[in-house]
Order: C-alpha cells, then structure tokens, then sequence
C-alpha cells in the first residue's frame, strides 16, 4: 500500500490488479484503508481493542483506530446507524 502510495501521481491511487483483487477501478486512499480498516474489524469479529482486536492485527492504538472508523464511516454492512 506504502509503495502504491508513493508512486501515484494525481488523486486517485493506482494499484496493481493483484495488490488489490477486490477493487476493478483505480481507488481513492481513503477507500482502501476503509476497505482495509473493514476487513480487518470483520476478521476481528467486529471487536476494536485487545491482543486478538482489529486495531492489534493493524498495528494501531485502540484509540487511533476507533478516531479513523468515525472519520472513515466504517459501518458492518447491513447496519443502517
């Protein structure tokens, strides 16, 4: 994701296509740590905090990652809140 970064020119982040299998057109940043940050809540089975806890497997602080689930917007799908 860093290199990906690094390397695009303009707004919108251009990946590879097997970085990135989900995605079939080029992708803003924001919607691929959302993605990522989603991901990794779902794997994490929605819990934030802790040793086994979403903000654990992404190297972040419990904090850290809940200030950028409510600026991102992540929400479980389906969940209309």
């Amino acid at each position: 994701m860093e290199r990906a970064v690094i390397l695009t020119r303009g707004a919108t982040l251009q990946v590879a296509p097997m970085a990135v299998a989900d995605f079939r057109e080029p992708v803003t940043l924001e919607d691929a740590e959302r993605d990522h940050i989603r991901k990794a809540l779902v794997e994490a089975n929605w819990v934030v905090g802790g040793a086994r806890g979403a903000a654990a497997r992404l190297g972040l602080k419990r904090t850290t990652l809940i200030s950028k689930i409510g600026k991102l917007g992540v929400r479980r799908a389906g969940d209309g809140r």
